[in-house]
């Protein structure tokens, strides 16, 4: 059983979902479910708590496409594609909009009329994209949704504020820069380019006293070392130019440089007038 949830994500609802099921998306209009089996009564009650569109489906295709079009509050409960079908087409949200501007034009206003074009015809037109569309426009979707857990979560049965706070300054990822903090009564989002201890106290001591207190992060880490391949266009042209004519390698003392210089001259090609390079 598939859902969408139709709300303006932040951590704290992206903590409210997870806790309901670890198998979700966060996007920018909301939350990509994959549920499992549930109940109408347990989904309706969970719902309200968000006061936005969950849509439920056999597949996200149509549970995105029905919370889209419908986008008001509410549990809409998808027992049939006949709804779906009826769509404008607008609302087929996996297509490019050109495409489906196209589509429109020429008479194709509802999803279910593209089921009038031969796979035949949308193939030699769009090539994969037309194998796509063909699948989509009958309610043919088969992406599934992977886990989302937080790379780190914490919960303290501690009530001691300073032997928390220990803790997080020992424990706390030093990259973090978005931290959830949630206690019985309240919570309290840290978005800082650096969270240091003061930062934590204040937070800490808004919240205090908690039963138990859940912390929670969902930055990915960030990466120590850049790739080989990962360098600034511009400066890389520049540098090359103002320090060596010729493009020979072994402008830097550094040999991953000479690296990234070599990926990038053998990259996009050398003609004539670049002259010749060495490898010392």
């Amino acid at each position: 059983m598939f859902a969408y949830l139709l709300t303006s994500p932040s951590l704290e609802k992206r903590y409210k979902v997870y806790s309901k099921t670890p198998r979700f998306k966060e996007e920018f209009s909301g939350y990509a479910l994959n549920l499992g089996l549930t109940s109408k009564d347990e989904l309706l009650k969970w719902g309200r708590e968000f006061h936005g569109c969950l849509s439920v489906a056999d597949n996200l295709l149509i549970a995105k496409a029905i919370a889209l079009f419908q986008n008001r509050p509410g549990l809409f409960w998808l027992n049939s594609n006949a709804t779906f079908y009826k769509l404008p087409i607008h609302f087929l949200w996996p297509v490019a909009t050109k495409t489906l501007d196209n589509f429109f034009e020429t008479g194709f206003t509802t999803i279910g009329s593209l089921q009038q074009i031969p796979l035949e015809s949308l193939e030699s037109r769009l090539g994969e994209e037309g194998i796509q569309i063909y699948n989509y426009c009958r309610g043919k979707y088969n992406t599934q949704i992977p886990p989302s857990p937080p790379f780190f979560e914490k919960v303290f049965h501690e009530k001691d504020l300073n032997q928390v706070l220990f803790f997080l300054k020992k424990e706390l990822p030093r990259h973090a820069t978005n931290i959830w903090f949630a206690s019985e009564k309240k919570s309290i989002e840290l978005c800082q380019d650096k969270i240091g201890r003061k930062s934590l106290t204040l937070a800490l001591e808004a919240l205090f006293p908690w039963e138990n207190l859940t912390c929670l992060i969902w930055e990915e880490p960030r990466a120590h070392q850049k790739s080989l391949f990962d360098f600034s266009f511009p400066s890389v042209i520049q540098e090359l130019l103002d320090q060596e004519r010729s493009l020979t390698l072994g402008i830097s003392v550094s040999r991953r440089e000479r690296v990234r210089s070599s990926n990038f001259i053998w990259g996009y090609g050398c003609g004539s007038h670049l002259g010749k390079t060495n490898s010392n």
